[in-house]
């Protein structure tokens, strides 16, 4: 695999945001025709100017994959010409580890090497792109970009080889395919210097329009989810959600399969007259099929597909909490996200490949990082403890031991540095600068933390450990979990129980009562199925509880179910109709991040949240 083949790049040091096109002719006398390549960062493969593959599967620099695609299709007899344009970021976000900038390729025709990568092939700055732009979309994004139609076509000279190690694995996942063209409906123009597009609904894909310009001018492109007073909020904070494109006279075209877009609505404007001729998003869609469902209701049938087309929406490389702000994979999201994928698709390859992603994540503090494949100098405690519940229903949903089997090692190295920290029988909250320790979208629960010992994580620390008593049970471990486990219940019982309201508090410092944590009570049997009932009834009754929002309900069903599946369930669906239904009443075409909609996190709320699909799952269990 890539014998002689080196990874090549323009210069030795590469600089942050920039793109560099690879060229080389071939001559093609038919049969199976086969490219091998990986890039740092992202690439799109031409071929004849046609673009044949795009994306690079995003992970860590010691386990770099690469993808193997079938071009026969795409060449002619005789001179073909292939490019590869390659997007070095060299710098990490949310969705990406920093590595060193290169390109490594193989053409193979009937299983002998064609061509290979190395100083031979031609390379140049893609002039387009402005280089080190580093305009961040958001914090967790990365970067936006700017091109400029006017500048000169590239000069190619050689490449130069850099030290990198080789691809360990081929891509674990499907490649993205890219969907029917979606256009845009223009719903508002001003004066020829401003135009705004409709897509109709939530998606996601890339850009692609055509304008004609009097002059040369500067066009900026903001898109969003929503509108404000009929406008896009480009601005929020210091996220800004736009690229520009600079203009030649005449006619430009213009499409760009780098930088995915989650939106709705899509804003073209200039200081100088001009004229839009089209605008379309190309959707990128992971390959599914979907599992015919049928709720048996009207209502419920609109909420099922809803939902899952939130959670279609929110695949791609790996699961995403949204694909309009972050793209970004985090535990809790996802383990809502793979419980209704294994339903609506009976899909699991796309699973494991997002808990690999942690299992070969660089501990931060100890622990898994915020998100992966990430450098980000932060993680919130919980989330790594959600981790361990993941792993576990992957493993119940697809009987996948050997790939649990092999990343044990790193659960109990996780649950280890949670054990460290165990005091007076109890879990301390963790402290440090990298530590957000966040549990929910609440006042109180969302970081900066007031109690030593916090009962929704140690309630979380006992499910972690509940969960590696069964996987080492299923995978004949010695089972050194379950005592403690029990000791741990007896603890949370004793410390967080008041007696006199009887109900669990979240500290003695700031005696809250959670619905959260009171949930979490009796999933885990801190609290018995025979006083479960009363303490549901008092926790529903208390005025100043601290309720749940639309990320952590599926706790309070999974309590609901445990104690008594028939006598909750009525209540459970009712209470998807009227949360999720509701958003369908006020427009929704994906689930939102909160009830609260765009408004929530000062104008930066998600209308497409993965976590929110989680209806798919609960129909499945009460109506399936």
């Amino acid at each position: 695999m890539f014998e002689n083949a080196k990874w090549i790049w323009k210069s030795q040091n590469a600089d942050k945001d920039e793109y560099v096109l690879f060229a080389f002719d071939f001559q093609y006398a038919g049969g199976d025709a086969i490219f091998r390549l990986s890039a740092d960062s992202d690439y799109n493969l031409l071929i004849n100017g046609e673009l044949v593959s795009f994306g690079q599967y995003h992970n860590y620099e010691e386990n770099t994959v690469y993808d193997e695609i079938g071009i026969s299709s795409h060449l002619k007899v005789g001179k073909n010409r292939i490019e590869i344009l390659v997007w070095y970021y060299g710098e990490s976000n949310y969705s990406y580890s920093v590595g060193k900038a290169g390109l490594l390729f193989e053409l193979m025709v009937d299983g002998k090497q064609a061509a290979k990568s190395d100083e031979s092939i031609l390379s140049a700055y893609e002039p387009h792109y402005r280089r080190g732009y580093c305009k961040n979309i958001t914090l967790q994004l990365g970067y936006g970009f700017e091109y400029d139609a006017t500048k000169d076509e590239p000069i190619f000279t050689s490449s130069v080889s850099v030290e990198r190690a080789y691809p360990v694995a081929m891509r674990p996942i499907k490649k993205l395919i890219m969907g029917e063209a979606m256009d845009g409906y223009l719903i508002c123009s001003e004066s020829k210097r401003r135009y705004l597009y409709d897509f109709g609904k939530e998606a996601v894909g890339f850009l692609s329009f055509s304008v004609d310009c009097r002059e040369k001018c500067a066009l900026t492109i903001s898109y969003g989810e929503h509108l404000v007073n009929g406008d896009v909020c480009r601005i929020i904070e210091s996220r800004d959600f736009s690229f520009s494109y600079i203009a030649k006279k005449g006619k430009n075209s213009f499409y760009n399969a780098f930088r995915r877009l989650g939106c709705r609505y899509v804003v073209i404007e200039c200081d100088v007259p001009f004229s839009v001729i089209g605008l379309q998003l190309l959707p990128t869609d992971y390959p599914l099929e979907e599992i015919p469902f049928d709720t048996g209701d009207p209502l419920r049938q609109r909420i099922y597909q809803t939902a899952v087309r939130t959670l279609t929406l929110c695949m791609h490389e790996h699961y995403e909490d949204c694909p309009w702000r972050e793209q970004a994979l985090y535990t809790m999201d996802s383990r809502n996200q793979m419980l209704c994928t294994y339903y609506a698709f009976g899909e699991y390859d796309f699973a494991k490949a997002s808990l690999a992603l942690f299992a070969r994540s660089s501990p931060c503090g100890g622990i898994l990082p915020i998100c992966a494949p990430c450098d980000a100098e932060l993680t919130i405690p919980s989330f790594s403890l959600h981790y361990f519940t993941q792993v576990l229903e992957y493993l119940e949903y697809s009987g996948d031991a050997d790939f649990v089997e092999s990343i044990y090692g790193r659960l109990l190295e996780l649950i280890g540095r949670f054990d460290e920290r165990i005091c007076d029988g109890l879990l301390e909250e963790f402290e440090g600068d990298i530590y957000w320790n966040f549990y929910e979208w609440k006042t109180g629960l969302s970081g900066g933390g007031k109690n030593r010992f916090n009962l929704i994580l140690n309630a979380l620390y006992l499910k972690a450990l509940q969960s590696m008593s069964l996987i080492s049970t299923r995978l004949q471990k010695e089972n050194l979990f379950e005592e403690r486990a029990e000791k741990l219940k007896e603890s949370i019982y004793r410390y967080f129980y008041d007696k006199d309201i009887g109900l669990f508090v979240l500290g003695k410092d700031a005696p809250l009562i959670t619905e959260l944590g009171n949930y979490l009570c009796i999933i885990t049997g801190v609290i018995g199925s025979d006083r479960a009932k009363d303490l549901i009834g008092l926790l529903k009754s208390c005025k100043d509880r601290i309720t749940l929002t639309l990320s952590m309900r599926c706790f309070e069903y999974d309590a609901l179910l445990s104690v008594d599946k028939e006598g909750y369930r009525d209540e459970i669906l009712s209470d998807i109709d009227m949360r999720w239904g509701r958003m369908l009443e006020e427009g929704a075409t994906s689930f939102w991040e909160t009830e609260e909609g765009y408004k929530d996190f000062g104008g930066a709320g998600s209308l497409c949240h993965g976590w929110s699909a989680i209806p798919v799952y609960y129909y499945h269990k009460l109506l399936g």
